[in-house]
């Protein structure tokens, strides 16, 4: 759970890094991916209670897909969680290799997955 802890600290991190490097404040990164400078606030400070849905806005305000995003989040994050998610690493990389129906298939049931009580 530690590393599933920190790679969201990371995600965060990367999140609010991007931002600024944009120029951007909370406030119109929140305009940009139609959601509110509360959502970007609370995915800046992996405060968690963030849908899937608000993650794939955010990365569109980012002008980035949502697998680039995790991308940047493996290159910019420590050796030691990028040793950690190489499976996720895997599931990306044949993420890109679906069609796009299929692609949409899979983020309906991530987005079912993370619905489920643990």
């Amino acid at each position: 759970m530690k590393d599933t802890k920190e790679y969201i600290k990371k995600f965060g991190e990367l999140i609010g890094r991007l931002r600024k490097e944009r120029g951007l404040s909370q406030e119109e990164l929140g305009k940009l991916s139609n959601t509110s400078q509360m959502t970007i606030q609370r995915l800046e400070n992996a405060s968690g209670g963030t849908k899937l849905e608000s993650i794939i806005a955010v990365a569109n305000g980012l002008n980035l897909g949502l697998i680039d995003l995790f991308k940047e989040v493996e290159k910019r994050s420590p050796k030691e969680i990028k040793d950690s998610s190489s499976e996720w690493q895997k599931m990306f990389s044949e993420i890109q290799n679906l069609s796009t129906t299929k692609r949409k298939w899979f983020l309906k049931v991530i987005k079912e997955m993370i619905r489920l009580p643990e």
